[in-house]
Formats: structure tokens, sequence, C-alpha cells
């Protein structure tokens, strides 16, 4: 009967917890918001392109000056050839005055002027009003060395045959070693789509562990400032109290990334060209083993559960909601280090700091996913991280109680602590 009452009043908890933030205006707003950012994604890019396609793609033009005809009819067919080119080629023959005039008018970008090196292929000078243009010199550069090829094949007279051997493109792909198992590591495909997730993974959890730990540590501190609290322990105890609030807003969090995830889901489905626009960056769902979307799951509630029984304790030795903000700075340093740690770890996963901190609590729920969405780690890597993790919570949870137990009932400035433990001690905690 007991454990009855005690079901009931977690539960009642828990449900006043879920249901007041989730009606509050700032998860409403903070829920629209994300909503229009993620149908943005999804809407503007196919709208541009078209618009773009509907206007037409003008390309640019570029003046060619001083050019042996060979050069000039290479430059235009190899623009020509092109579905959109970036450049056209317009032969200036009134000199370079002429060309100044075209420049100063807009009717042309800039102009391209060659000079004569005997047998040498001409030296070019690309000039312009404009400056740091280096991609318009790369693709000059690119187009002038296509141009030169083609000319010294024709010198050489090649046949059909070994001209398409010669402009086969490399064929040339990645793939991960796998050290952990005899199969082959990860394609590149699999690494991409691995990437957009660890991504996401380590934005929501970092905005989670931001809003959620905030939300948690302020909810506390508003009650305990309010006096609130005091009939609240009259009639729950304060560990009911925490366990409670933490696993409704925990239920709201998890509610939110549904929502996204449902918000995702509708404008795949709804907005046209979206599937094109997913397969023009590589974005293929069936390149992701199922179990990283186990892992995203498991280090999420880690890294909630972890972070929100610290934020609890925080808030109960806070009275006054000002002074919250610097109270619980420390838990935002250490999710910055993790942040940044993981951040690094998408770019080289298996380096020595990005090892050794996915075991290490307040950390790991960030990078040991990064490992394994980036790289290979053996599973008893994963699951020793795991249980590492889930030992860290128990302590922290135990101590994060008796500092709650105590806490709620210490007013005034915030005990430092040597006096919450003598708090502690005299209430016999």
């Amino acid at each position: 009967m007991e454990q009855v009452r005690t079901l009931n009043a977690l539960w009642s908890i828990i449900r006043f917890t879920f249901m007041t933030r989730m009606r509050s205006r700032t998860f409403i707003v903070v829920s629209v918001i994300f909503a229009l950012i993620i149908t943005g994604l999804f809407t503007v890019p196919p709208l541009i392109s078209k618009l773009n396609l509907g206007e037409g793609n003008v390309a640019d033009k570029i003046g060619v000056l001083d050019a042996p005809p060979a050069v000039l009819e290479g430059l235009t067919q190899y623009y020509a050839r092109q579905d959109n080119p970036k450049f056209e080629i317009l032969e200036i023959k009134g000199g370079e005055q002429q060309a100044r005039e075209y420049l100063a008018d807009g009717e042309i970008v800039g102009y391209l002027q060659l000079y004569d090196q005997g047998e040498a292929f001409p030296r070019a000078v690309y000039k312009s009003r404009g400056t740091m243009e280096f991609s318009t010199l790369d693709e000059l550069q690119t187009a002038l060395s296509m141009v030169k090829q083609q000319l010294a094949i024709q010198e050489v007279q090649l046949t059909p045959e070994q001209m398409e051997k010669l402009f086969t493109p490399v064929m040339l792909t990645s793939e991960q070693v796998s050290l952990n198992s005899e199969g082959g590591g990860k394609s590149i495909e699999e690494v991409m789509m691995a990437y957009i997730l660890v991504y996401i993974m380590i934005f929501f959890l970092y905005m989670a562990v931001i809003m959620y730990g905030q939300m948690i540590a302020t909810e506390i501190t508003a009650e305990k400032s309010s006096r609130v609290m005091e009939i609240l322990i009259s009639s729950v105890s304060p560990i009911k109290q925490m366990a409670g609030k933490l696993i409704g807003i925990c239920l709201l969090g998890l509610v939110q990334l549904l929502f996204f995830v449902a918000v995702i889901a509708l404008n795949v489905t709804a907005v046209p060209g979206s599937l094109d626009m997913l397969d023009t960056i590589g974005f293929d769902l069936s390149k992701l083993e199922p179990s990283l979307f186990l892992y995203f799951i498991i280090f999420y509630l880690i890294g909630y559960f972890t972070y929100g029984t610290l934020s609890a304790a925080i808030g109960s030795m806070v009275s006054r909601t000002e002074e919250l903000n610097q109270a619980i700075t420390p838990i935002m340093v250490l999710i910055i280090i993790a942040f940044f740690i993981a951040f690094s770890g998408t770019q080289d996963p298996n380096t020595t700091l990005v090892t050794v901190t996915s075991y290490v609590p307040f950390l790991a729920p960030l990078i040991m996913f990064v490992r394994i969405g980036m790289s290979d780690p053996a599973v008893w890597e994963i699951w020793v991280s795991i249980g590492i993790q889930l030992v860290a919570i128990w302590g922290l949870s135990w101590l994060s109680a008796k500092i709650y137990r105590t806490g709620v009932l210490m007013y005034g400035k915030r005990p430092s602590l040597k006096e919450l433990w003598k708090a502690m001690k005299a209430y016999g905690i």
C-alpha cells in the first residue's frame, strides 16, 4: 500500500511537471521557432532553385583579347559544352581600350589578355575591377588547361579510343579500416550519414542540457524562493520531488524531439523537391546502421540524467533565481568542454584525447557517440562506457538527493560545500 501511494505521488509530480512545462510559453515558442527553422531549411533551397531556373542561369561574360584562333575556339567550346556554364566567352577585337570600355559599361565582368610566347602556350592575365577573385582564377586556369590539353592531343593525333582512355575519370572512393573486426569499415556514404546524425546529436544534447538543466534548476529555485517548497515537502518527500521533476522534464524533452522528427518527416513528404535536395547532399537513411539510433537515445538519456541531477542539486542550494546563472556556470563549462572535444572528434575520432574522454563522466555522452558514429569502436568499449556512466549517474543521484534534501531547507546566502556538509550531518542525512 505504501508503495502504491509512493508511485501515485511520484506520478502526480511527473504529470504536473510535464503538463506545466509543455503549456509554458517558453516551450511553445522554442518549439515553434525550431519547427520554422527546420521548415525553412527544407523549403527555401528548392524555392531558390526554382526561381533560378525560372529566370535562367545567366553566365557572366568574360572578354578574350589577343588570343590565337585555336585558343579562342577552344575556350568557347569548353563553356558551350557545359549545361550551366559559369562564363560566356566574348572575343574583343578593338584592343585593350575596347575591353576597358566593355568593362566600364558592365558588358563583361573582366577580360583575359593572352601574350604570345612563341611555341609555348600563351601567357594569360585576367584583368577586372574586383579583387581576391580566387574562384574565377581557378575556373579560368582549369579552362585554359583543358584547351592546352586538347591542342596537344590534336598535334599528336590520338585515336578516339586513346582519347577516351585519356579523359576517363579515375574512380576513387573512401572506406574506413575496421581494426575491431575482420570485415570492412564504413563506406564514405555511411560516414557522411553518421556525420550528419552525430552533429544533430551533439547540437540537440548541448541545447537540451542548457535548456532543460536550466529549467530544472529554475523551477526548484523558484519554488524555494516563493516558499512553495515548504508546503510541498510537507506532503511529498524531497527525493520524490527531484525524481518527479527529472522524469517529467525528460519526457518533455523526448516529446519535443519526436515533434522535431515529425516536422522533418512532414517536410520530406510534403515539400516538393525536398527529396531531391536530400539526394544532392547524400542523405540516405538506408546507409545508417539501426543501432546508431538506439545509441542516440541511450546517450541522450545518459547525458540528460547526468546533468539533470546535478542541476537539481545546484538549484536546491540557491534561494534566489538571480543567483542561479552564476551557480550553474560549472555545468555549462563541462558541457562546453564536451562539445568542443566531440566536435574535434568528428574530424579524427581515434585520437588519444577522444578515446580517453569517451569514458569520462559528463563528457562521454557526447564523445562516445561521436566515436560510434564516426569510427568503429568495439562493442565492449561502448558498453564499458555506458556502464561507467550508469554508475556515475547512480552515485551522482545519491549525492544530489542528499544535497537536495538539505538544500531545499536552507535559505539565504548560497551555502559553501563545508556549510552544506555540516547541515547534512545536522539533519542526519
